[in-house]
């Protein structure tokens, strides 16, 4: 985890990483990202902040990473990566519009996908708890049903 003010740079996280280092020589060759570099690079950047930010992550985090690939790779474009947000009194119909940008998408996408196992996890775990209680509750009801039997007979 570190602070906002020691955020590694870009070209630090692909340094460090062998499918960063990859993206970097290609793109040397070609001056070109292509979709599938792009893809990577994106999933390098959100997986290496989701991991290593605690709590909300902000605009100027993205901004911040935008700002990054542009330095390392200067053919994108910028606003490919983030689109600032927009406020109320400065759009054209009076309402806000949010941060936006491949790097934005792919975070939330990322998110949304970690609830998803995080909720099937659960489930997994609730289905199991709800199968424990019941055979105790079988259990419950047998050792009742014996109990019950052996007052019949004992009445006999």
């Amino acid at each position: 985890m570190y602070k906002r003010l020691q955020r590694p740079t870009v070209r630090e996280i692909l340094k460090y990483n062998e499918q960063g280092r990859l993206i970097v020589r290609s793109y040397g060759q070609t001056k070109i990202l292509s979709k599938h570099s792009r893809n990577v690079l994106l999933e390098l950047l959100i997986s290496h902040l989701i991991n290593t930010v605690k709590g909300p992550v902000n605009k100027h985090d993205f901004l911040h990473f935008a700002r990054g690939i542009i330095d390392v790779f200067p053919s994108e474009d910028i606003n490919l990566y983030y689109v600032a947000p927009v406020s109320k009194k400065d759009s054209r119909n009076r309402k806000s519009i949010s941060v936006r940008g491949k790097l934005v998408e792919k975070y939330r996408n990322k998110l949304r996908q970690n609830k998803r196992i995080l909720a099937d996890i659960s489930d997994v775990t609730t289905s199991t708890d709800l199968e424990s209680e019941a055979s105790n509750d079988v259990k419950c009801w047998r050792q009742a049903s014996n109990g019950w039997k052996l007052i019949k007979n004992r009445g006999k």
